[in-house]
């Protein structure tokens, strides 16, 4: 991966987080029992969403320093396509739950099925949370 298509995948993170910050706030007014970990779960992501657009913005307005660094490095770009993958897979899972709870198409029945499941909810911020240490390790790895 080059330093070009991780500024895109990081780019494509900040849209995907900025989705599911919708959601949550949808999702927070919908069920009774989301109040805390759904607003702890938006924070979380609003966080990593503002530290996502930091990196995007010093690796394009500092390309010429991240290419070399990227260059120099053996372990630099496999770690970062990790983190991203982390990153991804993370927001992919918890958009799939949010969308599930989001749903405005559901009748009587399928309204029953789809429950409030604060320990499903807390694992996603667990994993947020999990992400957040790794990209402030990168931020520190790539600032110095």
């Amino acid at each position: 991966m080059d330093a070009v298509s991780s500024v895109a995948a990081v780019v494509g993170l900040v849209f995907n987080f900025a989705t599911a910050i919708k959601k949550c706030h949808d999702i927070h007014t919908q069920y009774k029992d989301a109040g805390r970990t759904i607003s702890s779960i938006r924070h979380e992501l609003e966080t990593l969403q503002g530290a996502l657009q930091e990196l995007a913005n010093l690796m394009m307005h500092d390309a010429s320093a991240l290419s070399s660094r990227w260059d120099s490095s053996k372990t630099l770009p496999t770690t970062f396509r990790r983190a991203l993958r982390g990153f991804d897979g993370t927001i992919k899972d918890l958009l799939k739950t949010l969308g599930r709870l989001s749903s405005g198409k559901l009748g009587g029945a399928d309204r029953l099925k789809v429950v409030w499941n604060d320990n499903e909810m807390r694992e996603h911020q667990r994993q947020l949370e999990g992400q957040s240490n790794a990209l402030q390790l990168l931020l520190q790895v790539l600032q110095t």
